[in-house]
Protein backbone atom coordinates (compact mmCIF):
# COMPACT_ATOMS: atom_id res chain seq x y z
CA UNK A 1 0.00 0.00 0.00
CA UNK A 2 1.21 3.59 -0.81
CA UNK A 3 -0.23 6.44 0.27
CA UNK A 4 0.92 10.47 1.10
CA UNK A 5 0.80 13.24 -1.32
CA UNK A 6 2.43 14.20 -4.06
CA UNK A 7 1.89 17.69 -4.79
CA UNK A 8 -1.69 18.88 -3.89
CA UNK A 9 -2.97 15.05 -4.79
CA UNK A 10 -3.69 12.87 -2.18
CA UNK A 11 -1.83 8.70 -3.11
CA UNK A 12 -4.09 5.83 -2.07
CA UNK A 13 -2.21 3.25 -4.10
CA UNK A 14 -1.85 -0.57 -3.79
CA UNK A 15 -0.54 -4.12 -4.60
CA UNK A 16 -1.93 -7.79 -3.98
CA UNK A 17 -0.05 -10.60 -4.81
CA UNK A 18 -1.35 -13.91 -4.50
CA UNK A 19 0.53 -17.35 -5.55
CA UNK A 20 -0.29 -21.14 -5.03
CA UNK A 21 2.01 -24.07 -5.86
CA UNK A 22 2.67 -28.15 -5.96
CA UNK A 23 5.66 -30.01 -6.48
CA UNK A 24 4.81 -33.45 -7.27
CA UNK A 25 6.76 -36.25 -6.91
CA UNK A 26 7.98 -37.72 -10.32
CA UNK A 27 10.92 -37.14 -12.74
CA UNK A 28 12.32 -33.62 -12.92
CA UNK A 29 10.57 -32.45 -9.77
CA UNK A 30 7.58 -30.29 -11.93
CA UNK A 31 6.73 -27.73 -9.58
CA UNK A 32 3.10 -26.59 -10.43
CA UNK A 33 2.55 -22.69 -9.72
CA UNK A 34 -0.55 -20.10 -10.10
CA UNK A 35 0.37 -16.56 -9.50
CA UNK A 36 -2.29 -13.66 -10.29
CA UNK A 37 -1.65 -10.06 -9.50
CA UNK A 38 -3.81 -6.87 -9.00
CA UNK A 39 -2.23 -3.21 -9.22
CA UNK A 40 -3.78 -0.58 -8.82
CA UNK A 41 -4.48 2.00 -11.18
CA UNK A 42 -6.53 5.48 -11.52
CA UNK A 43 -7.22 8.42 -13.32
CA UNK A 44 -6.12 11.89 -14.02
CA UNK A 45 -8.71 12.84 -11.43
CA UNK A 46 -8.45 13.47 -7.44
CA UNK A 47 -6.36 10.92 -5.20
CA UNK A 48 -3.52 9.07 -7.65
CA UNK A 49 -4.42 5.30 -7.30
CA UNK A 50 -1.29 4.65 -9.60
CA UNK A 51 0.94 1.92 -7.92
CA UNK A 52 4.56 3.41 -7.91
CA UNK A 53 6.53 0.10 -8.34
CA UNK A 54 9.76 1.63 -6.10
CA UNK A 55 12.98 -0.07 -6.58
CA UNK A 56 10.96 -2.89 -9.02
CA UNK A 57 12.72 -5.89 -10.85
CA UNK A 58 12.13 -4.67 -14.54
CA UNK A 59 11.49 -8.62 -14.92
CA UNK A 60 9.23 -9.09 -12.60
CA UNK A 61 6.21 -10.90 -14.60
CA UNK A 62 8.82 -12.41 -17.29
CA UNK A 63 12.69 -12.58 -18.78
CA UNK A 64 11.47 -9.53 -21.00
CA UNK A 65 10.34 -7.28 -18.31
CA UNK A 66 8.21 -5.03 -20.73
CA UNK A 67 5.58 -3.94 -18.65
CA UNK A 68 5.66 -2.08 -15.49
CA UNK A 69 3.76 -3.41 -12.31
CA UNK A 70 1.50 -0.31 -12.15
CA UNK A 71 -2.39 -0.75 -13.27
CA UNK A 72 -2.92 -3.99 -14.16
CA UNK A 73 -3.33 -7.20 -13.45
CA UNK A 74 -2.58 -10.89 -14.78
CA UNK A 75 -3.37 -14.46 -14.23
CA UNK A 76 0.52 -16.35 -14.56
CA UNK A 77 0.52 -20.20 -14.59
CA UNK A 78 3.92 -21.82 -14.93
CA UNK A 79 5.73 -24.79 -14.69
CA UNK A 80 9.32 -25.58 -12.96
CA UNK A 81 11.40 -28.96 -13.82
CA UNK A 82 14.72 -29.62 -12.68
CA UNK A 83 15.85 -32.25 -15.72
CA UNK A 84 19.55 -33.12 -13.45
CA UNK A 85 20.47 -31.40 -10.84
CA UNK A 86 21.69 -27.93 -10.29
CA UNK A 87 19.39 -27.48 -13.43
CA UNK A 88 16.21 -25.88 -13.55
CA UNK A 89 13.63 -24.94 -16.58
CA UNK A 90 10.78 -22.70 -16.09
CA UNK A 91 8.07 -21.98 -18.40
CA UNK A 92 4.97 -20.27 -18.45
CA UNK A 93 2.41 -17.92 -20.08
CA UNK A 94 1.39 -14.61 -18.50
CA UNK A 95 -1.93 -13.10 -19.25
CA UNK A 96 -2.28 -9.10 -18.73
CA UNK A 97 -5.15 -6.69 -18.51
CA UNK A 98 -5.47 -2.90 -17.68
CA UNK A 99 -6.79 -2.58 -14.07
CA UNK A 100 -8.12 0.77 -15.36
CA UNK A 101 -8.72 2.01 -18.86
CA UNK A 102 -8.65 5.52 -17.41
CA UNK A 103 -4.94 5.16 -16.85
CA UNK A 104 -1.45 4.73 -18.56
CA UNK A 105 -0.06 2.08 -19.48
CA UNK A 106 3.21 1.65 -18.09
CA UNK A 107 6.88 1.14 -19.03
CA UNK A 108 9.66 0.60 -16.38
CA UNK A 109 10.58 2.84 -14.39
CA UNK A 110 6.59 4.25 -14.24
CA UNK A 111 7.37 5.70 -17.95
CA UNK A 112 3.72 6.07 -19.66
CA UNK A 113 3.53 3.91 -22.97
CA UNK A 114 0.09 4.89 -23.80
CA UNK A 115 -2.37 7.51 -23.19
CA UNK A 116 -5.80 6.31 -20.98
CA UNK A 117 -8.53 5.01 -23.65
CA UNK A 118 -12.11 5.10 -21.53
CA UNK A 119 -14.45 2.25 -23.40
CA UNK A 120 -11.57 0.47 -24.87
CA UNK A 121 -10.31 -3.03 -24.27
CA UNK A 122 -8.22 -3.61 -21.64
CA UNK A 123 -6.49 -6.45 -22.40
CA UNK A 124 -2.78 -5.91 -22.83
CA UNK A 125 -1.55 -9.19 -24.28
CA UNK A 126 0.09 -12.33 -23.65
CA UNK A 127 3.82 -13.22 -22.46
CA UNK A 128 5.30 -17.02 -23.38
CA UNK A 129 8.13 -17.11 -21.26
CA UNK A 130 11.31 -19.85 -21.14
CA UNK A 131 14.27 -19.86 -18.49
CA UNK A 132 16.56 -22.13 -17.81
CA UNK A 133 19.33 -21.83 -15.05
CA UNK A 134 22.28 -23.50 -14.48
CA UNK A 135 24.47 -23.89 -11.33
CA UNK A 136 27.69 -24.25 -12.82
CA UNK A 137 29.45 -24.54 -9.73
CA UNK A 138 28.36 -23.38 -6.06
CA UNK A 139 29.39 -19.79 -6.10
CA UNK A 140 28.48 -19.18 -10.41
CA UNK A 141 24.93 -20.09 -12.26
CA UNK A 142 24.05 -19.33 -15.80
CA UNK A 143 20.86 -18.40 -16.97
CA UNK A 144 19.43 -18.06 -20.58
CA UNK A 145 15.98 -16.39 -20.70
CA UNK A 146 13.44 -15.89 -23.54
CA UNK A 147 10.01 -13.84 -24.01
CA UNK A 148 7.55 -14.06 -26.65
CA UNK A 149 5.04 -11.07 -25.93
CA UNK A 150 2.10 -10.70 -28.16
CA UNK A 151 0.48 -7.27 -28.04
CA UNK A 152 -3.15 -7.62 -26.68
CA UNK A 153 -5.98 -4.50 -28.22
CA UNK A 154 -4.81 -2.26 -25.34
CA UNK A 155 -1.29 -2.25 -25.81
CA UNK A 156 -1.86 -2.56 -30.13
CA UNK A 157 -3.71 1.36 -29.43
CA UNK A 158 -1.13 2.72 -27.71
CA UNK A 159 1.41 1.72 -30.55
CA UNK A 160 2.71 -1.50 -28.98
CA UNK A 161 3.37 -4.75 -31.14
CA UNK A 162 4.70 -7.87 -30.68
CA UNK A 163 8.22 -8.23 -29.01
CA UNK A 164 10.99 -11.25 -28.70
CA UNK A 165 13.49 -10.83 -26.03
CA UNK A 166 16.78 -12.83 -25.56
CA UNK A 167 18.69 -12.66 -21.79
CA UNK A 168 21.50 -14.38 -20.72
CA UNK A 169 23.88 -13.94 -17.15
CA UNK A 170 26.40 -14.90 -15.71
CA UNK A 171 26.13 -15.05 -11.79
CA UNK A 172 29.50 -14.87 -9.55
CA UNK A 173 29.38 -14.72 -5.74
Amino acid sequence: IQFGQAGERDILAGALSLGAGRMLDAPMKPALMLRADIISGGDGKGDLHTLHPLFQANNYFNEGGFISPSNLYNINPHITLEPRPGVGVRMGVNFQWRFSDGDAIYAPPLQPIGEPSPGTDRYLGTAFNVAVTWEIHDSAELSLGFTHHEAGPSLKAAGGKDVRYVQSALSVN
